[in-house]
């Protein structure tokens, strides 16, 4: 079915995919697209790889792949195609070029000209999340026009100054709901910690308290301090009185010795005579070790025998005179002996007459004391200390705690505020007698549930159509704000939809600002003003296409009438990505470059 004329719309959708996903003979395959496409056609006949391959040039990634969403991983994409090179590109209403080519051996390359939204993921991961994250998801969508004051209104005076605190840093850049939803989990944080060190306090004081013995006064502590103290004293002055006192008595002992054993000096023979018999015997002994014939001391000539005989004569009497001896002086010994024994006398006995080994444990179980006193202090200082943690933690999580709630019963309140404002923007998306709704507590208990209101009864077991198309819906509803230049593309399940129920949907969808692409096997009955409907598995054969080489140009900068051309940067990373080097680039004109991107012809081999 031709395409049917499209109402214009200032965002930018995707109007021509090329690509070769899944081709069987490798070959990029054609697909012109407008705002709202229906793609029919059974089983097998192509709908899903003209999904995958619109995921895989807005996002880089494809979903459905052996039961996996987002796969990104190169081998299980090369496995979904013939050819040496998956390549698909994008071609958007405004330009703008989305590229995504991968090839064995190499990680993938996506190349795109900005942030595309696909927001159906964002629905999918939060429905499969927990209520609470689900709340505050839904918060964020619906609750755009909320101010920071509206918000800071509704929280406590009490705790108003710690939000703005809190919320100034951890929502710094945030919208105002982004902040008290960090704000919130920032409290939480704090109050699980807070909790966390009270419980560890108060552990450490269970351990404490154990065999502790009674607090002691700081009197109790100096009073022991100082009977150690002198008895340290005591026994330092015992010891060195003893020592010397020791010291003393050997010193009398051997003076007695000496006087005992004491000697009268022996007279000195006679220094000159001495004198003259060593001299007699040294000029001897000279005279018979040169030879001399003649006396030393006459000159007579009586020979060496009698030289020699002389000198033994003079040194025998040498040996037989007295060495003399200096004599020992008693009165000086008798002197020294009486200063010691006054030494002696003059020690206190008391501290000779001291048992050491009992003053030293004396000492020591003083000194024990003392520190088991200034330890048990410590421990009841270290006991009172972490008694306050334990009250200051406690009161900070009591604070944490109650802000926490409050900060929940504001979000609780913006909910309800917001809640009839998005069910509407949702219900402009889904079919005529169909009514979304949505619960958020039950019996006092926050909650999170959507579905459809049957006889004014929320029916959340919905039918795999229904539920592709309130999920649908929702994404739609979250789209409000996004930027107008920013592509956004809904693509939903394959589902079974009859085909009176999905020409109902296809037209509650119509209004939709962003791109809906569906593929289905269904045909419906109807199809809405500004749909286009493309049919797969039922095109005739034709015949093979040739092989389609592109036109190369060669460019004359020098030629007045021809234009330079030059490849844009995602153009250029197209052409690379098939093969072809800045040379073959330079040398192609526009055209020929948009023919070999779309039809992904790899760059011939150079010369």
């Amino acid at each position: 079915m031709p395409p049917k004329k499209q109402t214009t719309t200032a965002r930018p959708f995707i109007e021509h995919l090329s690509s070769n996903l899944k081709s069987a003979d490798g070959r990029p395959k054609q697909t012109a697209l407008t705002a709202k496409t229906l793609i029919v056609g059974p089983n097998g006949s192509g709908k899903s790889a003209v999904q995958q391959s619109l995921q895989l040039a807005l996002l880089g990634s494809a979903d459905d792949l052996t039961g996996r969403d987002g796969v990104k991983d190169n081998g299980m994409l090369m496995s979904m195609v013939s050819a040496e090179r998956l390549s698909v590109h994008a071609k958007l209403s405004n330009g703008e070029d989305y590229v995504f080519i991968a090839k064995d051996g190499s990680r993938p390359s996506h190349d795109t000209a900005g942030d595309a939204f696909l927001p159906l993921h964002n629905i999918r991961e939060v429905l499969d999340s927990s209520p609470a994250n689900a709340r505050k998801a839904f918060l964020g969508w619906a609750s755009a026009s909320v101010r920071a004051a509206d918000i800071e209104e509704m929280v406590p005076a009490i705790y108003q100054a710690k939000y703005k605190d809190i919320s100034g840093s951890v929502g710094r850049g945030k919208s105002p709901v982004d902040a008290l939803l960090a704000t919130l989990e920032y409290v939480g944080k704090r109050q699980r910690d807070a909790t966390k060190e009270a419980s560890g306090a108060e552990a450490l004081l269970a351990g404490m308290t154990q065999d502790l013995d009674e607090a002691p006064t700081e009197s109790d502590i100096d009073d022991a301090k100082q009977v150690a103290g002198a008895l340290a004293s005591t026994l330092s002055r015992a010891q060195s009185a003893q020592a010397q006192h020791a010291a003393l008595l050997t010193k009398i002992t051997g003076l007695r010795q000496q006087l005992a054993t004491a000697t009268p000096s022996i007279p000195s023979a006679g220094a000159e005579d001495r004198e003259f018999y060593r001299s007699m015997v040294s000029a001897a002994n000279i005279a018979v070790s040169r030879g001399i014939e003649t006396c030393p001391l006459c000159s007579s000539a009586v020979g060496a025998k009698h030289i020699k005989m002389c000198a033994g004569f003079y040194e025998d009497t040498l040996k037989t005179m007295p060495t003399p001896t200096q004599g020992v002086d008693t009165a000086v010994l008798q002197q020294r002996l009486t200063e010691y024994a006054q030494d002696v006398a003059s020690l206190p006995t008391e501290l000779l007459d001291l048992d050491l080994i009992e003053a030293q444990k004396e000492a020591s179980a003083a000194q024990d004391r003392w520190l088991a006193l200034r330890a048990t202090s410590e421990k009841w200082a270290s006991l009172r200390s972490a008694r306050n943690t334990v009250a200051e933690m406690t009161r900070e999580s009591e604070t944490y705690k109650g802000m926490k709630k409050e900060l929940e019963g504001v979000v609780a309140g913006l909910l309800k505020r917001v809640v009839d404002t998005f069910i509407a923007r949702v219900q402009r998306h889904l079919p005529d007698g169909w009514k979304f709704g949505m619960m958020l507590e039950e019996g006092g208990k926050e909650v999170f549930r959507l579905g459809l209101l049957t006889n004014g009864k929320l029916r959340c077991a919905l039918s795999g159509a229904e539920w592709a198309t309130v999920t649908c819906a929702l994404a739609m509803a979250i789209c409000a704000d996004i930027p107008a230049d920013r592509p956004v593309l809904v693509m939903p399940e394959d589902r079974g939809w009859d085909a009176a129920t999905l020409g109902k949907v296809l037209a509650s969808w119509s209004g939709f600002e962003g791109q809906v692409v569906i593929g289905t096997p269904t045909k419906p009955k109807k199809v809405p003003t500004g749909w286009t409907v493309i049919e797969l598995g039922q095109v005739e054969e034709k015949a093979e296409p040739e092989k389609v080489v592109p036109e190369v140009v060669v460019v004359d900068p020098a030629a007045p009438s021809m234009q330079v051309f030059v490849a844009s940067p995602s153009m250029w990373a197209m052409l690379r990505a098939l093969g072809y080097s800045n040379g073959q680039i330079g040398s192609l004109n526009r055209e020929s470059a948009a023919h070999i991107i779309s039809n992904g012809i790899a760059a011939p081999k150079e010369a």
